[in-house]
């Protein structure tokens, strides 16, 4: 371990290198390797220099407004419902470092990490096979768009310390109580985290009623997304009271009926090539999981609700957010891409060792993943100077990060 920590150090790229031939047989040190592999896609993120167009350019220039301010002027700036957005107060706090590109490699950091602590914990409790350890990593790379997460920084944030926390309730069995505050900062850092705790809920009356009509009925809910979500905002409206998160619903009409951006951009999304080869690569990759949880008899399983702890729940869960990702497919706007990075995050619970025994269907994942990684690559050259970018990887190191300006 100490020897890959002073190459990744010196030379993180080639650090990298030295990493399967320990992480294969150090089963132990999860935790450890966990924040290896994260701290390498921070990394990578330090030296995104992003193009106007996304995000993070815009995150950026918030930063170089906010390094100007007193708390006292930050707490004046901002409303209350301001103030008790964490991503508020986590911009505020980078702004002060005078260096607006750590906010990214924190942020991947922290991603990343849990991402993989997930995986080789759950290869450590299960002893799974290094096959299958490399298959389940290399899908998460492949699949989990870097550079959009890179950008989209609060949702992707706030949908891990959920999904982090739901898995130490689970698989660690730790009490809601004590992982309630990853579901709280989960919602203060965005909002849209709300619908998977709504989700995780879901899961769990559905495995305690064990009705497979209720599981069946909400699947063709999700599946008729943008009609459903019409129809819940009209009902909502007419109600002579006030209903509990009904600003969520309201945006997501506004996503469902085409008006969630500004024209520009939704003429945009519906004439570009890109956008619709995303979409369509992302409705593969949800429907070769679907056809995993059908091979693998998962679906069966939790149908059948033989089983009454909080791992029926939590495949429940995963199954309902697979199926309202390719329910959100239709609508304009890329809805459909954040509910796939909970379903990319989690495939480790459904890339079993029953799909490796199925040699076409690990050509076909082989052959998704390098697509995954085409799609990637061809995004980060949209939101950054990729020789630039390239160039920076290879020269630089954590030393001159920290210590060289």
């Amino acid at each position: 371990m100490s020897i890959i920590f002073w190459f990744f150090l010196a030379q993180p790229i080639l650090g990298m290198f030295l990493v399967p031939k320990f992480i294969f047989t150090e089963k132990n040190k999860v935790i450890a390797y966990a924040l290896l592999l994260g701290a390498f896609f921070g990394y990578l993120a330090y030296f995104i220099d992003p193009s106007p167009t996304i995000d993070l350019a815009r995150y950026f220039e918030k930063m170089e407004m906010l390094s100007h301010f007193s708390l006292n002027r930050f707490l004046n700036y901002y409303d209350l419902s301001a103030q008790l957005d964490l991503s508020n107060w986590f911009f505020f706090g980078i702004s002060k470092l005078n260096d607006v590109n750590l906010m990214p490699l924190i942020v991947m950091f922290f991603v990343y990490s849990s991402v993989f602590y997930m995986i080789l914990d759950n290869r450590k409790r299960n002893d799974v096979s290094n096959k299958l350890l490399f298959v389940q990593m290399f899908i998460v790379v492949s699949f989990l768009s870097f550079p959009g997460i890179a950008s989209n920084i609060r949702n992707i944030s706030a949908f891990v310390f959920f999904m982090l926390g739901f898995y130490l309730e689970v698989y660690h069995e730790k009490n809601w109580k004590r992982v309630i505050w990853l579901y709280l900062v989960a919602i203060l850092i965005h909002k849209t985290a709300v619908i998977l705790i709504l989700l995780r809920v879901l899961a769990y009356f559905i495995n305690k009623w064990k009705s497979k009509k209720i599981l069946i009925t909400i699947c063709l809910i999700f599946l008729l997304c943008s009609v459903s979500i019409i129809v819940v905002y009209k009902i909502i409206h007419v109600l002579p009271i006030a209903i509990p998160f009904s600003s969520l619903v309201d945006k997501a009409y506004s996503y469902a009926t085409g008006f969630g951006s500004t024209d520009d951009y939704m003429v945009y999304i519906e004439g570009s090539l890109f956008m619709r080869l995303q979409k369509m690569f992302f409705l593969i990759v949800n429907l070769l999981f679907l056809s995993f949880f059908i091979i693998t008899k998962q679906y069966k399983k939790i149908s059948q609700f033989s089983n009454e702890n909080k791992t029926n729940q939590f495949s429940i869960f995963i199954f309902l957010v697979l199926i309202l990702t390719i329910g959100t497919i239709p609508i304009t706007l890329p809805v459909y891409w954040r509910f796939s990075l909970v379903t990319v995050i989690y495939s480790w619970s459904f890339i079993t060792k029953d799909i490796l025994k199925r040699q076409n269907f690990l050509i076909i994942i082989m052959c998704v993943c390098i697509g995954g990684l085409l799609y990637q690559s061809l995004l980060l050259a949209q939101f950054t100077d990729i020789t630039q970018f390239i160039f920076h990887i290879f020269t630089n190191n954590y030393f001159s990060i920290f210590f060289g300006k």
